[in-house]
């Protein structure tokens, strides 16, 4: 399996784990603290992944009010989080692949 394969999976599978971390996303009528005690999980839950990725290499940064992820050549951006970028670069990632092929 190629590097980009491997960090493909390991980054499909830390968003998995955001999303069983911090579990689903409350609705409005369940009240503040239970938004709030959810977006502490989910905040943890995406720093816990922002640390482990980074320690693969990956390379995080804010530019222009956005996020930016650096990994194994590719990069992407995205404006709605570093969980958005992520998914941008896995996007971005799987194109490469198809044109290496």
């Amino acid at each position: 399996m190629s590097d980009l394969k491997i960090h493909i999976a390991a980054i499909e599978v830390a968003l998995n784990g955001v999303d069983e971390e911090a579990g689903p996303r409350p609705n409005w009528r369940d009240g503040l603290d239970v938004q709030f005690d959810w977006d502490k999980r989910h905040r943890k839950a995406i720093e816990d992944m922002k640390l482990d990725l980074q320690e693969r290499g990956a390379k995080f940064t804010n530019p222009n009010g956005g996020y930016a992820v650096r990994l194994a050549g590719v990069h992407a951006t995205s404006t709605s989080g570093i969980e958005g970028a992520l998914r941008n670069w896995v996007t971005a990632a799987h194109k490469r692949l198809g044109k290496a092929a």
